[in-house]
């Protein structure tokens, strides 16, 4: 049962109505299927009640986690001892103007590029593919190994601590390889614009076909939350764990795919304390073999919403 404080419970339900879920299962929420239950999952549409949400969570120290569409994230298994929240509503609005797009947090990327294509525009096509939304892309700087949402990022509009808005311009978010300094600032992504440029339909259609051929190589019809491991630089992290001959490994019910190696999938069952053990394994087997330590790209969470520990017998 939810341990919220009764104040909490009753402004949540008074601000957000039917939009406020308590005990609401995280493996609902994510794309691996994995998580235990949150104390509340929140949804938000509009800048006014996300403020309402975050003041009152604030007053009462009650801890908040912000929710895209789950990828590229495991809860523990135990649950989020707080509030989740969820952008939705205006924060997934899309609009256009000249060779530009601006896009909401909540937006997928998926409808971006096609609202993009639609006015003959061109740039994003790269991102085909990605689970998500432009939220937790820009949050991550998700791309390929030589195209990043980053680098077509104008600006970036945020919720920052206290309750003011903030936009950022690309210089100040300090872009890097799976990087962005959104990460740690305690900030709130509502909204992004990004430069595109004019491009024939016909050749976006011909991108957006060759970037979806290249992810035919990913497991996308079984649950999981995209690569684990951060390719190291000049190498690649799914090449290094198929060269240890780890395809197919397991941990109980999550298991390396036999797809492509730097894909873990949820065979039906699975745990985050599988995964961080079958991540644990292969970095030791990939270590072994070939001298180089992989860095996860996926985050385990703790149970107050922080990024967990890997060491093994640390709980997940």
């Amino acid at each position: 049962m939810s341990d919220l404080p009764e104040a909490v419970t009753t402004g949540l339900k008074t601000i957000l109505a039917d939009r406020v879920r308590f005990d609401e299962p995280l493996g609902r929420l994510t794309s691996m299927g994995i998580g235990g239950p949150a104390d509340a999952f929140c949804r938000a549409g509009d800048l006014a009640k996300l403020n309402a949400v975050l003041g009152l969570l604030e007053a009462h120290r009650v801890p908040c986690l912000l929710f895209g569409r789950g990828t590229n994230i495991l809860p523990d298994d135990r649950g989020f001892r707080g509030a989740v929240i969820r952008l939705d509503g205006e924060f997934g609005s899309i609009e256009v103007a000249d060779r530009a797009i601006e896009a909401g947090a909540a937006a997928w990327l998926g409808s971006v590029v096609d609202r993009a294509m639609a006015r003959d525009l061109g740039g994003l096509e790269f991102t085909t593919g990605i689970p998500g939304t432009v939220g937790g892309a820009l949050i991550g700087n998700a791309g390929t190994a030589t195209e990043a949402i980053g680098d077509r990022a104008e600006r970036v509009d945020v919720l920052a601590p206290g309750g003011a808005v903030r936009s950022l311009a690309r210089g100040d978010l300090e872009f890097a390889y799976r990087r962005s300094v959104l990460k740690g600032m305690g900030a709130v992504v509502l909204r992004a614009r990004f430069a595109l440029e004019p491009r024939p339909r016909a050749e976006i259609v011909e991108r957006l076909k060759a970037y979806a051929e290249k992810r035919r190589g990913q497991p996308l019809a079984m649950p999981n939350v995209g690569c684990i491991f951060r390719n190291p630089p000049g190498e690649s992290a799914g090449r290094l764990i198929d060269r240890a001959g780890l395809k197919g490994e397991r941990a109980g019910r999550i298991e390396v795919s036999r797809v492509h190696a730097n894909f873990m999938v949820n065979v039906g069952g699975g745990t985050a304390a599988d995964v961080r053990e079958l991540i644990l394994r292969v970095r030791e087997r990939v270590r072994a073999a070939s001298g180089i330590l992989l860095e996860p790209e996926v985050v385990l969470l703790d149970e107050t919403g922080r990024p967990a520990p890997l060491e093994a017998g640390a709980p997940c």
